[in-house]
């Protein structure tokens, strides 16, 4: 009841009871109803695919009816619709955390509940930032899912910033000034200590951006408890000048913990010249 069914729970259900099915018919009448094992397990795998009684049905109820529950429970369902309006002071961090929870699982499914109105269908759907506009339309909060746990725990929320860059699919550079030219390309990541925005080239030297980079983004990102997911997107390349080095960054996904040292992720490539 607190975590509902999902696709994978409401299958594991079915497997459960045709098991113990299983089991049990042969030590019935010594084992008279054995014939009947695999018309069994054929009605078992039909239930499983037909609306009303199929994993995904089940599943989509079960959700559903997790977020309906709050709701009803502050009065905020009426006419098979939920009021939004109120909603963030009315509902604590723990039933946020669960219609959270509910939300990820529904928004996988192709048909939703009857309350569920797409106020972003224009958006990209793999747009993180249509999920955080969609999801706050319909429930009145912003989305959230390890802020709402954490501090319905009692537990301290970390921040991040991060921002994922990459140049337009015609950029060119102008490299008429340069004698030499180098690409890089680095991918680490580091949730605990962190890593730094070091940048090698040409077989062993090394160039170091941290500041440079923490700078940026700090200034070209806003503040979330989410360490992946709704970053800034830039269209456009960065370069930056160090030790008579000249880096242009294609590509720059980074995230940064709020007080942190190095970067939660630093995923960076581009041209170095000189």
């Amino acid at each position: 009841r607190e975590y509902g069914f999902t696709v994978s729970r409401a299958a594991s259900l079915y497997y459960i009871i045709s098991s113990v099915i299983f089991c049990i018919l042969p030590f019935i009448k010594g084992g008279c109803y054995m014939k009947l094992i695999y018309l069994v397990l054929s009605g078992f795998a039909l239930l499983m695919t037909l609306p009303g009684t199929g994993c995904i049905s089940i599943a989509r109820s079960s959700q559903a009816s997790r977020i309906v529950r709050i709701y009803k429970a502050h009065s905020l369902y009426e006419n098979g619709k939920l009021k939004t309006e109120g909603a963030s002071e009315l509902l604590s961090n723990e039933e946020k955390a669960v219609i959270v929870s509910a939300y990820d699982e529904l928004d996988d499914f192709k048909t939703k509940p009857s309350w569920w109105v797409n106020l972003s269908a224009d958006m990209d759907k793999s747009s993180d930032y249509r999920r955080s506009i969609n999801f706050e339309n319909l429930f009145g909060f912003e989305y959230s899912y390890s802020k709402y746990k954490k501090l319905a725990k009692k537990e301290n929320v970390d921040f991040y910033y991060g921002i994922n860059l990459s140049a337009p699919d015609d950029f060119s550079m102008d490299v008429k000034d340069f004698s030499v030219l180098y690409s890089f390309s680095e991918c680490s990541s580091d949730q605990y200590s962190g890593v730094y925005g070091i940048v090698s080239f040409a077989g062993g030297k090394k160039l170091d951006f941290t500041k440079e980079l923490k700078e940026y983004l700090l200034a070209n990102s806003s503040k979330t408890d989410e360490s992946i997911h709704f970053m800034e997107e830039k269209e456009e390349p960065l370069t930056l000048k160090k030790d008579g080095w000249t880096a242009t960054f294609t590509k720059l996904n980074i995230v940064m913990k709020e007080g942190a040292d190095g970067f939660y992720r630093f995923w960076v490539s581009g041209y170095i010249c000189k």
